[in-house]
């Protein structure tokens, strides 16, 4: 996880976006982990109703407050890759993130850990992912609890119930992996970097007012700097 988070840190944008593909959906093992959150509930619920997470809510007000997390997995020559992100939907800016060759739980954890480590949440900040094993496992939940994370939950089945994390796949694959052949592992590994970088700091954002998920975030601190003043 260090040697990720100090690649992106190093890396100049070598991919570009392209037109957006449709969105896959990461092969994964179904979960049957239990949810806070009930599907009718969070179909008229505000993000905390009744004490409950809501992953309705596909934007926040403010950062780290709401998170959002998801598999995809990327072909090489040497096999499969595995790619966990997390989405902060406030700037939909990638706070954290982990590539292994693997989908185990540690991918999933390595990925929130980093978000945590960069960005040192505040209590009760919501975390929405599917319900996939790797996030319904023991050791990713309570990674959660120990942050006082809130847990929330796709319906069953239901991929856009996590839409945002979606549509990121579908533009790293279009605009770096679709058409593009990897020999080793790390060689998409630093494809993936360079791409996460570019998304980050310079990719604008129809949703943002057309600033990348950095600048947003940016000018929202800027605007609170100046309000306190």
């Amino acid at each position: 996880m260090a040697s990720d988070a100090q690649g992106i840190a190093r890396a100049r944008p070598s991919c570009r976006q392209g037109t957006r593909a449709p969105v896959d959906a990461a092969s994964r093992a179904a979960g049957q982990g239990q949810t806070q959150v009930r599907g009718d509930d969070r179909q008229r619920a505000s993000p905390t109703d009744r004490g409950r997470p809501c992953s309705a809510a596909l934007h926040s007000p403010a950062p780290n407050r709401l998170w959002t997390g998801d598999i995809t997995y990327i072909s090489t020559d040497e096999g499969w890759l595995y790619l966990a992100a997390v989405v902060d939907l406030h700037s939909r800016q990638v706070v954290g993130w982990s590539l292994q060759p693997h989908m185990q739980a540690s991918l999933v954890k390595d990925a929130l850990l980093m978000a945590c480590f960069r960005r040192h949440p505040p209590p009760d900040l919501i975390f929405h992912s599917d319900r996939g094993s790797q996030y319904c496992s023991a050791d990713f939940r309570a990674s959660l609890e120990a942050w006082k994370m809130r847990s929330s939950m796709s319906r069953k089945g239901n991929c856009w119930d996590n839409a945002p994390t979606e549509s990121l796949w579908g533009r790293l694959k279009t605009a770096c992996v679709h058409g593009r052949r990897f020999a080793t592992r790390d060689h998409a590994r630093q494809a993936i970097l360079d791409w996460l970088a570019f998304y980050n700091y310079s990719r604008l954002h129809s949703a943002l007012g057309y600033v990348s998920p950095m600048q947003y975030e940016q000018r929202w601190l800027a605007a609170q700097l100046k309000s306190a003043a």
